[in-house]
């Protein structure tokens, strides 16, 4: 866990230093276009690879054969990526339209790719996990970052004529890292053999049995994000004319900074679903839960007093508007910091007591009143973008609620089972 963890904490460094000077670059309205493409393809990535490295992780660590759960995942969930894929590429037309951004296409077009080659990616990362080899998905996500930091800005700085042309190149980047980073784990994957252990067989109703639910619990983000990215430009543009750059603040200046300590902690509860999966009546969840919560907690607080300091260090060539915007929801968006991780952990503790659809319905729930707010909100002039980050701390907490009172419920039955269990021996003894 700690060698994931360290990776984690290097792969969002190096994603957040790629942000700024990116953000710098594009400006407030090219970074807009960036962040409008990824909503969607975070959809195809969620479908096709998210659930995959959790499943394929607790698959193993509950004794199947490693080989086989590799080589039947990237069957299946290759040819998911691969039809995420065509449809990306052929519907990115459409998508940009509806987004109400129409120069918006290419970047769809130079992404599409990605959605296939992460999805093997995943499966990957998964089987390390599962045998809780932490560092080949750690140096992996390193690689990946490093590659779209260094060719992404490479590429806007000396071939982009404008905010448009500067996405297409990043969105490039982005392919080309996904291939790297998929290249590299293949090689250390050819390095790796199995000792001769007699494995329980593995069948693909059993990979999907597992990551279905995982993959709809973690399609909630993704589908916070496309509302943003569908109804927050075209509900701004009703009354103002820097629509996309206050969405490209949000999206891209804001959730840069946001998304490396959520994404540290996340890595603890990502570490912990083999162990949680092997003892399920432990008290290993209520580690994963505490440091979990201590650590976004402190999190959040750092990112709520520092908001100023940090908008005005990063995005220096930001006007001093953009920046009174960017610090007001990046201290709005400390809440979230805060929620975002406890809910993950949350969701992967109950993953691993086997109660797979339970995130699945708090997420859902939590995704609607996301849903609503945004659209009540964000229509309001005096509340304007900052809807957006409100409705995105509701949905968490909502969320977060409900999974906790679950896993309550579930320690509580399994408590009255041994309860019952004890009673029942010594009564035999007697």
């Amino acid at each position: 866990g700690f060698a994931l963890g360290v990776g984690v904490i290097f792969a969002k460094i190096l994603g957040a230093i790629y942000r700024i000077p990116l953000t710098n670059l594009l400006g407030a309205k090219g970074i807009g276009i960036y962040q409008m493409v990824f909503p969607f393809y975070s959809i195809l990535l969620t479908v096709s690879s998210s659930g995959i490295p959790n499943a394929v992780s607790k698959l193993i660590a509950e004794g199947k054969n490693p080989k086989k759960v590799v080589y039947k995942s990237i069957f299946a969930f290759g040819l998911v990526g691969l039809l995420g894929s065509m449809a990306m590429f052929l519907s990115a037309k459409r998508l940009s339209i509806c987004q109400g951004e129409a120069g918006a296409w290419p970047c769809y077009i130079a992404l599409s790719p990605s959605v296939f080659f992460v999805s093997v990616l995943a499966v990957l990362r998964g089987y390390f996990q599962g045998q809780s080899k932490m560092v080949p998905t750690a140096l992996s996500q390193i690689i990946e970052q490093a590659v779209k930091l260094v060719l992404g800005l490479y590429l806007v700085k000396n071939f982009s004529a404008g905010p448009v042309d500067g996405a297409f190149f990043a969105t490039i980047a982005v392919t080309v890292s996904e291939v790297v980073a998929l290249l590299f784990i293949l090689l250390v994957e050819k390095r790796i053999k199995n000792d001769a252990i007699l494995y329980e067989p593995v069948k693909f109703k059993d990979i999907f049995k597992v990551a279905l639910p995982i993959t709809l619990t973690s399609i909630s983000i993704p589908l916070c994000r496309a509302v943003d990215s569908f109804l927050v430009v075209r509900i701004l543009k009703n009354y103002s004319d820097n629509a996309l750059s206050y969405y490209g603040l949000l999206s891209g200046a804001v959730e840069s900074i946001i998304g490396v300590p959520i994404s540290i902690v996340y890595g603890i509860s990502v570490s912990g679903l083999p162990i949680i999966s092997k003892d399920k009546r432990g008290t290993d969840y209520k580690k994963v839960l505490l440091y979990t919560t201590v650590l976004s907690v402190t999190f959040g607080v750092i990112t709520y007093f520092f908001s100023t300091f940090g908008v005005n260090f990063l995005y220096k060539n930001l006007t001093a508007e953009d920046k009174l915007v960017a610090i007001r929801l990046l201290k709005i968006c400390a809440v979230s910091v805060a929620l975002m991780p406890i809910k993950q952990a949350s969701g992967v503790i109950l993953i691993g007591f086997d109660k797979l659809y339970a995130p699945v319905v708090s997420g859902a729930i939590g995704f609607l009143v996301k849903l609503i707010l945004t659209v009540l909100l964000v229509k309001i002039p005096f509340i304007n973008i900052y809807g957006a980050a409100f409705s995105d701390i509701a949905c968490y907490f909502v969320a977060t609620f409900f999974n906790l009172v679950y896993i309550i419920k579930v320690r509580k039955n399994n408590e009255e089972v041994k309860s019952l269990v004890k009673v029942t021996t010594i009564g035999r003894q007697i």
